[in-house]
This record gives structure tokens, sequence and C-alpha cells, in this order.
């Protein structure tokens, strides 16, 4: 081979050479150029997302906090109000207080709530029922409500029932429907108790002969037998402690 000859194949060679080079610092800077592209649209990415989350959990923070605040206002207006209804009621703001605390501990115990407990209460007071009386009653309604579903309607409607028969002095059919519609065998428990027939039962009552005492008992002593303890039970479980 001629020295032309070769200098013309080895320049050809380097600017082969050359032009690979060229090609392959072109691909290196775009695949850097992509790299750091996708690097700041990750990393945008990911601020927004941890912009988004931290908004979140500000937002959600600020929320339990209003929450919270405005539980704490509504029970004390709730203990406030009920303070001054019981003063009234009682006749004076200690046994009021005295009342109250053992109502919070009673609810403590059940699957109702304090508001709903506390009217009940007033409601019985209001029927003729002593303060001291109150709860003991409250205990076998609670216990044959929640044994009957549960519901505060329902243990309003009781409460309703048994008050109208305290307040009435004597026991009447249409309290022991309310009560049957309740789903409490209130004829069968009041027939047991007085030693009477259920047909008996209702003739005495039709002639105003069960007074509201015997009938009262009759029916708190027959729910607690076939409902007592419910009540507790039910707070401890998983729909009771919600």
């Amino acid at each position: 081979m001629s020295l032309a000859k070769l200098f013309v194949e080895v320049e050809a060679d380097v600017n082969n050479f050359n032009r690979g080079m060229k090609q392959v610092r072109s691909d290196i800077d775009r695949t850097a150029k992509h790299a750091s592209m996708f690097s700041n649209t990750l990393s945008t990415a990911l601020g927004t997302g941890l912009t988004m989350v931290t908004a979140k959990v500000a937002s959600t923070f600020t929320e339990t906090i209003s929450w919270i605040k405005k539980t704490g206002e509504e029970f004390n207006s709730l203990k406030e109000n009920s303070t001054l209804a019981f003063t009234t009621m009682l006749g004076s703001a200690e046994q009021a207080q005295f009342f109250l605390k053992d109502l919070q501990k009673f609810a403590e115990r059940t699957p109702f709530e304090l508001p709903g407990l506390i009217d009940a209460s007033q409601k019985m007071i209001a029927f003729g029922f002593t303060a001291k009386s109150v709860i003991p009653t409250l205990t076998a309604i609670g216990d044959a409500v929640s044994g009957l579903g549960g519901s505060p309607e329902k243990l309003q409607r009781v409460i309703t029932a048994i008050g109208q028969i305290q307040a009435k002095g004597k026991v009447q059919a249409q309290e022991i429907l309310q009560l049957a519609e309740a789903g409490i065998p209130a004829w069968d428990m009041l027939a047991k108790a007085i030693g009477k027939t259920i047909p008996e039962a209702m003739k005495l009552s039709e002639n105003g002969a069960i007074d509201a005492a015997t009938a009262i008992d009759a029916l708190i002593n027959g729910m607690n037998e076939r409902f007592g303890g419910l009540m507790e039970k039910q707070s401890k479980s998983f729909t009771g402690l919600k």
C-alpha cells in the first residue's frame, strides 16, 4: 500500500471516529437532559403531593380542634341548663349537682347518650317520680329497651307510658297498650304480680282498681326479671362504645 493511500485511509478512520464520538456525546447530552427533566418533574410531583398531604393533615387537624371545642361548649351548655332545671325541680343547686353526677356515671354504663337520659329524668320527675327513684326506674326501663332494640325513641315512649301511670295514680289500658307496642308484655307482668289472669287484670284496670304504685312495681320487677343487666352489657359492646 502506498503511503498516500495509507494517509487517506487513516484520515477516514479518524473522521469516522470523530463523528462517532460526537454522536456519543450528543446521546449522552440528550440522556442527561431527559434525566434532568424527569428529576425536575418528579420533584415537582412529590412537592405537590407533599403539599396536598400537608394541607389535608392541617385541615383535618383544624376540623378536629373545632369539633372538640364545639363539643365542649355544647356539653358545658347542657350541664349548665340541666343544673338550672334540676335545681328548680329538686329544690337546691347542691341536689341538682349530685343528681347530675350520678346520672353521668349511670350514662357511662349504658348505650344511651347523656342528653337523652337528662331529658328522660326531667320527664320522670315532672310526672311525679322522686329523684331517688329515677335511676333505679331508668335502669329497669333501659334494660328492657336494650333488649327490644335499644332506640332512644323507644326509651322515651316507655318512660312516657310509665310516667302517665304515675301521674294518673292508677293503671289504664291506654298505657299498657303503649308498653305492648314497644314490645313489653305489660299485661302478663301485671297479672302475675297481682296473682290474677290477664283477663282479670284487664277487668280490674277498667274499674281503676290497680293503683299506680302496684302497677309500676309490677312492671319494673317484670322488666328486671326478663331484661336485667342488658343495658350494661350493650354499653361494653362495639356498638355501645362508638
